[in-house]
């Protein structure tokens, strides 16, 4: 789609066509009357040469009268590209216009209504078409007059621009060039509108409590419903959160157990410290989600909102089942912290050791990826010592592997690339020796091995994330108005860094 840029010297009909040859346009935006002007029949209106985008919410342009004429009958408004150019805007079915004569504004009738005060020479008439609330509103010199039309049904909607009388002459503005702004600033407008949109969705009455789904000797991540292997949040690769050499206590297994249906637990919970408390295990953060479990989901019957009452709910899980869901929360937390500081062959070893070598065996690629990633940190310490390690590893290990698909050539191809170079690093394929490339096969590894305890890879929560992000695209490609004023990402997560 493209904004409309000129106004538009070809019209639909003779009659049309006839009309325009009472005006005189120069610059592609600047239009000066020169009919004889007797009588209506002889008024004529130019539209631009694009309708407004069906994925433009909101749409804004202005009009400077340089001249009101000897009578100042000139319209301003929007029209669809059939309408007969030789009658003012709004005089036409599928026409709005608002006159600067008498201050009427027009819609399909000759006869309008009023509206707002007149317009003469030396103002500016912005008009606004908001396809979200399909409305059309006008601004004289950056005053708002409120709406003119409502309901607004019309898709393919032109800017134009009518005039009538002798002398008028008028300067288009369709905030096209940037040595001609806007005189108002349309993305406050914008902004304005989007915060409706928010505060229409906030809202939406959502369920505040919901089940608690916990069975005795679960993991956390069992306990949500949905585990997660691909950590949708910002904070990837080490935090001071997951300590993989630590043993949790049993406040780690209460993510999963708070409020267990076997005992005196709750019979609900809240549903967003639930969710954020699973995702949190997901992401094997079991420190923060042992307290956020503690303080908001476990508290004691009868309690209510007083937090000095906040004690932890007896609960039917045993002690060792909650040690045991913490541990393997602190596991997959050592093996990932492993991975993400290059300590591959050791990761290897401690996933075989834990879940034994069929967690390899049933994912060959990711078996594959890591002795790649093995062979990438030997290039990456340097020396005699190590490139001749890596080069034995390359024909010991490498070179027998079959790859199983193109990414695997690429791969493997990228990683030998590597020993061509002086200065590995600042090779075309240096990002694999960089810690991004270590955290996204960390998380890799984490999904096979919550994969392996069937669980899927992601928790509720980033299902949820994802479902808006997919949801959103699909409004965006029908066109959906609200929809192309909303970015999930940065609401969410805030301005994203410019990659350098």
């Amino acid at each position: 789609y493209s904004l409309p840029t000129a106004l538009e010297l070809r019209a639909q009909g003779a009659r049309s066509q006839a009309a325009l040859s009472h005006l005189k346009v120069e610059a592609s935006l600047r239009v000066k009357y020169t009919g004889p002007g007797d009588d209506d029949s002889q008024a004529a209106t130019i539209r631009t040469n694009s309708p407004v985008p069906p994925d433009c919410p909101l749409y804004y342009f202005e009009v400077e009268i340089v001249n009101r004429g000897a009578l100042g009958f000139i319209g301003i408004g929007y029209m669809t590209e059939e309408v007969l150019q030789a009658r003012l805007p709004g005089w036409e079915a599928h026409s709005y216009g608002y006159h600067g004569d008498d201050g009427f504004v027009f819609s399909g009738s000759g006869s309008g209504r009023p509206y707002g005060p007149t317009y003469t020479t030396g103002d500016v008439i912005g008009a606004c078409f908001n396809r979200a609330e399909r409305t059309i509103r006008y601004y004289k010199n950056g005053v708002d007059l409120g709406v003119a039309f409502h309901a607004v049904q019309d898709e393919r909607l032109f800017p134009c621009v009518g005039l009538r009388s002798q002398g008028e002459e008028v300067l288009v503005n369709l905030g096209s060039s940037a040595s001609a702004p806007l005189r108002l600033d349309v993305e406050s407008l914008r902004g304005a509108l989007r915060e409706q949109v928010l505060a229409s969705v906030a809202a939406v009455q959502l369920p505040l409590t919901c089940a608690p789904r916990a069975s005795p000797g679960s993991t956390p991540a069992a306990d949500s419903g949905a585990a997660g292997g691909t950590s949708s949040s910002k904070d990837k690769g080490k935090s001071a959160d997951k300590e993989g050499s630590a043993t949790p206590g049993p406040a780690a297994g209460q993510a999963g157990a708070a409020g267990s249906q076997g005992g005196a637990g709750p019979a609900v919970v809240p549903l967003l410290p639930k969710l954020v408390a699973e995702h949190l295990a997901h992401s094997r953060c079991w420190r923060t989600a042992a307290i956020l479990t503690r303080d908001l989901l476990t508290r004691a019957p009868g309690s209510g909102d007083d937090p000095s009452a906040s004690q932890p709910a007896p609960s039917t899980s045993q002690p060792d089942n909650q040690d045991a869901a913490g541990n393997e929360i602190a596991a997959r937390q050592a093996v990932y912290d492993m991975v993400v500081g290059g300590r591959i062959e050791e990761a290897r070893a401690a996933l075989s050791s834990r879940y034994g070598p069929g967690l390899l065996e049933a994912n060959p690629r990711l078996d594959f990826r890591l002795k790649v990633a093995h062979f990438c940190e030997l290039v990456r310490v340097g020396g005699p010592a190590a490139l001749d390690a890596a080069l034995a590893y390359g024909r010991s290990v490498l070179a027998p592997h079959t790859p199983k698909g193109g990414d695997d050539e690429e791969v493997l191809s990228d990683a030998l690339s590597l020993l061509a170079y002086d200065v590995p690093l600042e090779s075309p394929c240096g990002h694999l020796l960089r810690e991004p490339a270590r955290v996204a096969l960390a998380e890799e590894v984490n999904a096979a091995v919550l994969a392996a305890q069937g669980l899927p890879p992601t928790s509720p929560l980033e299902r949820l994330a994802a479902q808006a992000l997919v949801a959103l695209d699909v409004l965006r490609a029908s066109n959906h108005p609200q929809s192309q004023l909303l970015d999930v990402r940065k609401l969410c997560f805030g301005p994203q860094p410019t990659a350098k």
